[in-house]
């Protein structure tokens, strides 16, 4: 009875899973975050570093490139996030083959 009554207080292992799986999948996004931020800083330092280079249009393409890397970061983050967060819900995870397991 004690048994039964302590799983019913508890959470089970799937749930209990599938709340581990959302926090790496956050921690996941938040890297991805820092990363982003890092190009976008990087941008700023760059045109700031080489502002007075000629012709001028080179540094601000660079610049450019790098703010929509970090653009591109964001945007690939968030559509992943997104996935992970659908199949945690309708708890569909994929398993490692076999022939991957043997590797």
């Amino acid at each position: 009875f004690e048994r039964a009554l302590a799983d019913a207080r508890h959470p089970t292992r799937t749930e209990l899973a599938g709340d581990r799986t959302m926090l790496a999948n956050e921690r996941t996004l938040a890297a991805w975050w820092r990363t982003a931020m890092a190009g976008a800083a990087g941008a700023l330092a760059f045109a700031k570093l080489f502002g007075d280079v000629e012709p001028a249009y080179l540094v601000r393409g660079a610049a450019t490139l790098l703010v929509a890397f970090a653009l591109l970061i964001l945007w690939v983050a968030y559509r992943r996030y997104r996935g992970v967060c659908r199949r945690v819900d309708a708890e569909d995870v994929d398993r490692m083959s076999n022939l991957a397991l043997r590797g």
